[in-house]
C-alpha cells in the first residue's frame, strides 16, 4: 500500500519554490557594501524614553542594540559573527573552525518504493589547521577534520535501490539514525612550489594521508561539487557513481601525492593509494588493506576560452582486491548482501573504471563584489568492468550558474541529468533480492536562495528511475535549509 504523505512534499516545495523567487527579485543584493551611515558593528546600550514620549524606531526601551546591528547580522558570513574577534584572531593564526548546520525535508510524491514524507538533517564539524601558523615551527604542514552528526529521516530507502537522492545523508552511512562520527582526518604536508610541467604555472606537490572521506576527496578535486550541501543534491548528478561504487566507500584509510595548480585551486595530477574498507563508523585499520588496495590517478589539462576556464581530465580507479555480488554494499541499506546459496555460481574479479571529463564556462558576470558569477557545463562519461563493478558504463551532464542574478551574486541553480547502464552479469544475482534489474536514469532542478550570507534555502526536484523494474519512475521534490555558524 502506497503512503500519500509523499503529497506534503511537494505542497513544501511548491512553498520554498514560491518563497525562493520572491527572493530573487526582492531581497537586497549582498553585493553591495554597508553603508557608511552608521556602522554595522556599533553596539550601544539604549535607556528608556522618559515619561509620556513614543519610543523612537531607532531605540525602544529595552533593547541593547541598534537596528545597525540587527542588519549586521543578517550581513555577516556567519550566523555567530567574528565571536568578538576571535575567529580572525584564530584564521590568523592558522585554525579555521566552521560548523554547517543542514535540515532536509524530502520525499516521493509519486513512484518509487513508498511515498513518504521524510526530515533529517546533519551537523558537519570542520576544523583546518595551517600549523605553521599555529605553532610557526613546521612549514606547509596542514591538518582537516570533519566529523558528521546526522539525526533524523533520509528518503533514500523510499526512492528505491540504486538512486541516492540525498548526497549528504549518505554519510557517515544511509539510515544511521542519530550518530556521529569522524568521517576524514587528514595530515597534509606541502613539499615545494616549482613550475608544473603541463602549463609552467605556479603550482604545489603535497602529500597526504589518514582517514578519507570520499565526498570531501571528490569536493577537493571539484570544487563544484561542493559537499552535496550548494548544489545537487543527488549523488548521481555530481558524478557517475555507481561504475566506483564497488570499490569506493564512505571512509577510507589512504594516502596520496598530488601537484596542484594554485592559481586554478585544483589538482592537476594526484594519485592515491587507499584501503578497501569502510571506516566511516569505525578507526579500526586492520582489514583496510589485508586483501588489496584500491588505486586512483587524475590527470587534468586548463586552457582559457576568453578568460572562461575550462579543463579536460581523466580520471583512472580500480582495486586489487577480489569482489562479488555477495560482498556487502554499505551505500544501499536494502542491500546489505547475500549469503552463499547452493547452486549459485559466483563470479569474482578485479572491478576498474576510467572516467574523462570535461568543464567549460561559457559566461561570466559582473557586479558579484567578492563572489564570482559564472556559468559552466560538466560533461563526464564512464566505462567500467563486466564485472564485478554494478554499472557497465554511464554519462551525466549538468549545467549551473553561480550568481544568475546580478542583484544575487550568492545564489545558485543547476540542471543535471544522468543514465547508468547496469552490469547483466547481476541479473540473476539481484531476482535472488527481488530486484529485476535495469538501466537507471534521472534528471535533478534546483534554486538555491542566499536568505543572508550564512543562510541558504533550496527547492530541488528529482525526477528517478531506480534499479527495480517493478517500480514507477519517482518524483521527489525536497528542500534543503544549510546555516553556517
Amino acid at each position: 500500500m502506497r503512503d500519500s504523505s509523499g503529497g506534503r512534499c511537494v505542497g513544501v516545495a511548491c512553498a520554498a519554490t514560491a518563497m525562493l523567487v520572491s527572493i530573487a527579485w526582492a531581497s537586497p543584493s549582498w553585493a553591495d557594501e554597508p553603508t557608511s551611515g552608521s556602522s554595522p558593528q556599533e553596539v550601544i546600550a539604549v535607556p528608556a524614553s522618559p515619561e509620556g514620549s513614543e519610543p523612537s524606531e531607532e531605540r525602544s526601551p529595552g533593547r541593547f542594540f541598534t537596528k545597525a546591528y540587527y542588519a549586521e547580522v543578517w550581513q555577516r558570513d556567519y550566523m555567530t559573527g567574528d565571536w568578538g574577534g576571535l575567529r580572525t584572531e584564530l584564521n590568523d593564526h592558522g585554525v579555521k573552525p566552521q560548523i554547517k548546520l543542514s535540515q532536509f525535508g524530502q520525499g516521493v510524491a509519486s513512484g518509487g518504493r513508498d511515498q513518504k514524507a521524510r526530515y533529517g538533517g546533519k551537523v558537519d564539524w570542520i576544523l583546518d589547521l595551517d600549523v605553521s601558523k599555529f605553532a610557526g615551527l613546521w612549514p606547509g604542514l596542514f591538518i582537516n577534520l570533519h566529523a558528521e552528526t546526522q539525526y533524523g529521516e533520509s528518503t533514500i530507502v523510499d526512492v528505491g535501490p540504486s538512486a541516492l537522492p540525498n548526497t549528504s545523508m549518505i554519510m557517515p552511512l544511509p539510515e544511521c539514525g542519530e550518530c556521529t562520527n569522524v568521517t576524514n582526518l587528514t595530515i597534509m604536508q606541502g613539499l615545494w612550489e616549482g613550475a608544473i610541467p603541463l602549463q609552467h604555472d605556479k603550482g604545489a606537490a603535497v602529500v597526504a594521508a589518514g582517514k578519507l572521506n570520499i565526498v570531501d576527496l571528490l569536493t577537493m578535486s571539484f570544487p563544484n561539487f561542493g559537499y552535496g550541501l550548494e548544489g545537487f543534491m543527488n549523488f548521481n548528478a555530481l558524478f557517475n557513481a555507481w561504475n566506483y561504487l564497488r570499490f569506493w566507500f564512505p571512509a577510507q584509510y589512504g594516502a596520496s601525492v598530488a601537484l596542484f595548480n594554485e592559481e586554478r585551486g585544483m589538482p592537476q595530477l594526484s594519485f592515491l593509494v587507499y584501503g578497501q574498507d569502510n571506516v566511516s563508523t569505525t578507526w579500526d585499520i586492520s582489514d583496510s588493506f589485508s586483501d588489496g588496495v584500491g588505486l586512483m590517478g587524475l590527470l587534468r589539462y586548463f586552457w582559457d576560452v576568453d578568460d572562461k576556464m575550462g579543463y579536460a581530465a581523466v580520471l583512472a580507479t580500480g582495486s586489487t582486491k577480489k569482489y562479488s555480488f555477495l560482498d556487502g554494499i554499505v551505500w544501499e541499506p536494502p542491500f546489505p548482501g547475500l549469503p552463499p546459496l547452493p547452486g549459485l555460481d559466483v563470479e569474482e574479479g578485479q572491478p576498474w573504471a576510467v572516467n574523462p571529463l570535461i568543464y567549460q564556462e561559457f559566461w561570466r558576470g559582473a557586479g558579484g563584489g567578492k563572489h564570482e558569477r559564472k556559468a559552466y557545463v560538466w560533461l563526464s562519461g564512464t566505462v567500467s568492468d563486466e564485472s564485478p563493478s554494478f554499472a557497465r558504463w554511464g554519462t551525466l551532464a549538468t549545467v549551473e550558474a553561480l550568481g544568475p542574478f546580478a542583484g544575487r551574486p550568492m545564489d545558485r541553480t543547476g540542471l543535471a541529468g544522468w543514465y547508468t547502464a547496469w552490469n547483466d552479469s547481476y541479473e540473476d544475482e539481484l531476482r535472488l533480492v527481488g530486484v529485476s534489474p535495469r538501466d537507471i536514469y534521472g534528471f535533478e532542478l534546483y534554486y538555491s536562495g542566499a536568505l543572508s550570507p550564512w543562510m541558504h534555502l533550496t527547492a530541488d526536484l528529482q525526477i528517478a528511475q531506480n534499479l527495480d523494474k517493478a517500480d514507477d519512475i519517482a518524483v521527489i521534490p525536497g528542500v534543503r535549509l544549510v546555516m553556517d555558524f
